[in-house]
């Protein structure tokens, strides 16, 4: 069953945004003026286009990640159909060893596209402390998510969730600071797996 439509998305509202193509190639080029589609009621083309780009399952994030056909068949249709795919689906990015690094890219592209995005992280059981020390270090730079406190956390998703409740605490603080308060984390963490030492 499709989900809701988020306000603000789709062929109803005029969308104020300017959105860039993940793609190198363009979009295709249709007689925009003389489609059968564009000519539909707003109203039917967001229902098709819901139909069309609606997943009731998470959306794996990988690093090439399949933009749907639809968003490149014209400059029209990308801007109205757009917010529906990006802001009424759930995406879901797989963290290993700590690495955000394609859970940060996506970050700033929904950025670059002014896209409010749903995600799910699924933290796997291996810690790596140089690479939660880059995530953080984006998350405190403004071009990252971090992970903050939940119940149920495992150890190590405790472990990442502190350390980006410092930056959360102190944004705005200098990044040498918050660098401080990670090292006595670190020691912190090591008694709870040695892992995070090495």
């Amino acid at each position: 069953m499709p989900k809701k439509k988020r306000q603000g998305s789709g062929a109803v509202t005029a969308s104020k945004r300017t959105l860039r193509s993940q793609t190198k190639a363009k979009d295709a080029d249709i007689d925009e003026q003389n489609s059968a589609f564009l000519a539909l009621p707003p109203e039917l083309r967001n229902t098709i286009y819901e139909l069309a780009l609606l997943r009731s399952d998470h959306i794996p994030v990988v690093k090439e990640l399949q933009i749907p056909h639809l968003l490149h068949v014209s400059r029209q249709v990308k801007k109205e159909a757009s917010g529906i795919w990006y802001e009424g689906n759930r995406f879901r990015h797989d963290i290993r060893n700590c690495d955000a690094e394609l859970f940060q890219r996506f970050f700033r592209h929904c950025k670059s596209l002014e896209m409010e995005v749903t995600e799910q992280l699924r933290i796997y059981e291996v810690p790596n402390w140089s690479n939660l020390v880059a995530w953080s270090k984006q998350f405190h730079g403004g071009i990252s998510r971090g992970l903050l406190h939940e119940e149920g956390f495992t150890k190590v998703e405790t472990v990442i969730a502190s350390a980006h409740s410092i930056f959360h605490d102190l944004n705005d603080q200098p990044w040498e600071m918050c660098e401080a308060m990670l090292k006595a984390l670190r020691l912190t963490a090591g008694m709870l797996d040695q892992r995070w030492l090495a």
